[in-house]
């Protein structure tokens, strides 16, 4: 076991500040993804679209359970459509931005071509965020919208503060 030890504080002296700066840098990332909030998932894919790498609020996944799976092993070829488009393009060098209905939830997505240091495209790197409060609420003020503007009483009130949310309201 000693020798062991001793082998070990040998390497660790060789390491270089490079190397040290890397194992840090390494560590403030998985502390950062550890506390990404439970609405977030991130990950990453290669230039075939294998997955590589799956993080956050979906704990169904582990990466183990990635391995030889591809983007696609996990949508629905007709619903999701934009999201796999959206990585085929990523690997071609083109982002995108866009909300999506999956499983029944609403998210925002985002999906970028993932660049090695030198600036090669080696994948697509993607992140959703869970959005369902805000869908309900802006469907709800749009219904309060579209009550108000049919609200013959509304319609007629003559102050200025009327004027102004009948402005608010009927602009589009």
């Amino acid at each position: 076991m000693t020798e062991g030890i001793l082998k070990l504080r040998e390497l660790t002296e060789k390491l270089t500040v490079k190397d040290k700066e890397l194992l840090e840098s390494e560590q403030m990332l998985r502390t950062m993804i550890e506390n990404i909030p439970g609405s977030i998932n991130i990950w990453m894919t290669d230039m075939v679209l294998n997955m590589k790498c799956l993080t956050g609020a979906n704990e169904n996944y582990k990466e183990c359970s990635l391995k030889k799976k591809k983007i696609f092993d996990f949508l629905d070829k007709e619903k999701d459509l934009v999201l796999i488009q959206a990585h085929e393009d990523a690997i071609k060098g083109i982002a995108s931005k866009f909300e999506h209905n999956l499983d029944g939830t609403d998210y925002l997505f985002s999906i970028k071509p993932l660049e090695d240091k030198f600036g090669n495209i080696v994948g697509a790197i993607g992140t959703q965020f869970n959005i369902s409060k805000y869908v309900s609420i802006k469907n709800k003020l749009n219904e309060i919208v579209n009550l108000l503007k049919n609200c013959e009483e509304f319609n007629n009130l003559n102050c200025e503060d009327s004027e102004k949310i009948k402005q608010l309201i009927c602009s589009e």
